[in-house]
């Protein structure tokens, strides 16, 4: 990864939207020493972070000390190792997730996608821009998928082999049940009013659906899902 191996960028580009808000702290977990320590330096440059720090394992993520102000959570996928009770142990303690995926072939996404994080970045193709953007994004509440991503599957999805069946099985019920609401032009409120979940859960649910069908938004994601024979 050149973009971490090389020197901090001491104010990293501005992409466009609200910043989070100041003072996040930022906790960085991932198995490889350079890509981790990278990480935390090119994070911790970043004026609206107060703290970022950085742990190898889950073992040492889990039991790390605890601020009173909001955090974040990069975390690599491997190191929650298929168990979802993880993921959810994070967002429990009000801490939003991006998970870092080492690519995004089709099988790896799909298994992230179980974790429902609030967001993703791609190892390979991470640089200050992309990584601020996700943090924006989490930070304000939308799920966030980077362009890699979307494209990569989004061809997966259109190879001539590629049946609604097994797109649909990558789906959980709820998800289904959010893109039956979606695809109805109903608002995230009015979704989760309907299936009785927050509003989070509900922009998981979204952002889970958009992935897992590969599209960029709800409008395209329901003619997907119409092509596909899923609704």
């Amino acid at each position: 990864m050149p973009a971490l191996a090389t020197a901090v960028l001491p104010r990293p580009p501005v992409p466009d939207g609200p910043p989070p808000a100041f003072g996040i702290t930022v906790s960085i977990a991932h198995p490889g020493e350079l890509i981790r320590v990278g990480l935390q330096a090119l994070v911790g440059a970043f004026p609206e972070v107060a703290r970022a720090s950085s742990f190898p394992s889950w073992g040492a993520l889990r039991d790390r000390p605890r601020g009173s102000g909001g955090e974040l959570v990069l975390i690599a996928a491997e190191l929650l190792d298929g168990d979802r009770q993880r993921a959810q142990q994070l967002r429990s303690c009000g801490v939003k997730v991006l998970i870092c995926l080492a690519d995004c072939e089709h099988r790896t996404v799909a298994a992230a996608v179980e974790f429902e994080p609030d967001g993703f970045v791609i190892e390979r193709a991470l640089d200050a821009v992309e990584l601020r953007s996700a943090m924006r994004d989490v930070s304000a509440g939308r799920v966030h998928v980077p362009a890699a991503m979307t494209t990569g599957l989004l061809a997966e999805v259109r190879r001539p082999t590629k049946t609604g069946a097994m797109v649909g099985n990558l789906l959980t019920p709820r998800e289904i049940q959010t893109l039956r609401l979606l695809s109805e032009g109903r608002s995230n409120k009015q979704i989760a009013t309907r299936l009785g979940i927050g509003i989070n859960g509900v922009k998981r649910h979204v952002g889970n659906v958009l992935a897992k069908l590969n599209c960029p938004n709800r409008t395209l994601a329901a003619a997907e899902a119409v092509r596909l024979n899923l609704i």
